[in-house]
């Protein structure tokens, strides 16, 4: 039985590799959501200067698009993480 393989990551080369998924899925919260959290989480200081959020916004507005474009399902993690976790988890069941 084929076990479930999760990646993460973006590359440019990465459509190269669709194919060999059966999901591609885009995990997004809006810019706003992800200063929110990157301003308050303590294990990573990346995202705390003025430059750096900046760069958050600039990067979000110009990837963004064409991961959405790539996906074939879109979570949307303002959700509570178990639910997050129980989408991804239901993409990895066999179907019934």
């Amino acid at each position: 039985s084929k076990q479930p393989l999760f990646l993460t990551g973006t590359v440019v080369n990465q459509a190269g590799f669709y194919a060999r998924f059966d999901e591609i899925v885009l995990l997004t919260a809006p810019v706003d959501t992800l200063l929110d959290r990157v301003a308050e989480r303590g294990t990573n200081p990346f995202g705390k200067t003025e430059a750096e959020r900046v760069r958050i916004r600039n990067d979000t507005a110009e990837v963004e698009p064409l991961l959405r474009r790539g996906a074939s399902r879109v979570i949307d993690t303002r959700q509570p993480l178990p639910a997050t976790v129980q989408q991804l988890a239901d993409l990895a069941e066999p179907p019934t």
